[in-house]
């Protein structure tokens, strides 16, 4: 998933309607900080013209490394995923639905801590110079697990599958 990827589908469902650039400027203002917010210059985005950050929204254009790199320190993830959870349950839904499409099995009510979750290792991959696509397996499967942050645990099928597998021989074998 690339960050054209969940800014599309979130600004398909914010219910305020807003030109492509405004929706690029408002996601960022969300997953900042409030200190950050207070700054002259809280975001590296304001002043980027309406091409370059329609170009982002598209996928025509990765977030410079620079911009990615001023928003990274002032990520709040906590505050994006409140940011989410205003959407309407209708929204959320159709955002997991999109989730799915992408590999990501979430719940609605987990839509909020996803894509806070993705947005931020996306601009932490662009701030270290990396591509803004949020690494997979071959086969694409991703599950979003709480621990005491989130993260993306990445879990194959086949790997589980051969695992209770081989729990089953063991068994089948001391009995």
């Amino acid at each position: 998933m690339k960050f054209c990827d969940p800014v599309q589908f979130m600004h398909h469902n914010y219910e305020v309607k807003k030109n492509v650039a405004e929706f690029v400027k408002i996601l960022t203002d969300a997953i900042l900080d409030d200190e950050a917010l207070e700054k002259a210059a809280p975001n590296p985005f304001y002043g980027l013209g309406k091409s370059t950050l329609e170009a982002y929204y598209s996928g025509r254009l990765p977030i410079s490394q620079k911009k990615a790199s001023a928003l990274t320190p002032r990520i709040d993830e906590a505050k994006f995923t409140d940011f989410v959870n205003t959407y309407s349950f209708y929204a959320l839904n159709h955002m997991k639905d999109k989730l799915v499409e992408f590999g990501f099995e979430v719940e609605p009510s987990e839509v909020g801590q996803a894509c806070a979750n993705i947005l931020a290792q996306i601009i932490r991959r662009r701030s270290e110079g990396l591509s803004d696509d949020v690494p997979s397996l071959p086969d694409g499967t991703r599950r979003i697990t709480r621990n005491s942050a989130w993260h993306i645990t990445v879990w194959s099928a086949s790997n589980a599958l051969s695992g209770i597998s081989s729990m089953m021989e063991k068994t089948n074998l001391a009995g």
